[in-house]
């Protein structure tokens, strides 16, 4: 008879890897999201996407799962490309992903464009305060009046 050994924290078949215990409500949205698919798949398209909304859809085309819209990060793209491309071999024989990050022309994220508008009563004034305002990797003045 062989005893199993496990430690304390880990999953039995997760190789030692540590996770947290599934809860109530990552076990509803991760049914959520399995229900989105089956949607996709028995051609409601119009379902909209449980954790991205209408910023996300899918179809199919023949035998084609196309993946449009818009996500937040590159990490919420990859992670729903890698749950289409798990449903290959169910009537799937392709995966094209559309998807595109959104991301503000000239913004990055996590910083805020910001205007700032002063009146000074000289030009030197003015220039002062531009000079103060020098470009940073964070900032960028365009100009400076009186």
């Amino acid at each position: 008879m062989r005893a199993e050994r496990r430690s304390a924290g880990r999953a039995p078949g997760t190789n030692g890897a540590k996770h947290a215990p599934e809860t109530a409500a990552r076990r509803a949205v991760r049914d959520s999201i399995r229900a989105w698919w089956g949607n996709v798949l028995t051609g409601r398209p119009d379902v909209a996407h449980p954790t991205y909304g209408p910023a996300v859809h899918a179809h199919m085309d023949g035998d084609t799962l196309i993946l449009a819209g818009t996500v937040p990060s590159a990490d919420d793209r990859r992670e729903l490309a890698e749950e289409a491309e798990r449903l290959l071999g169910r009537g799937i024989a392709r995966v094209r992903n559309q998807l595109r990050v959104a991301l503000d022309a000239g913004e990055a994220r996590g910083v805020y464009l910001q205007t700032f508008m002063c009146d000074y009563v000289s030009e030197s004034q003015a220039a002062y305060a531009q000079a103060i305002l020098r470009p940073t990797p964070i900032s960028r003045p365009t100009s400076c009046a009186y």
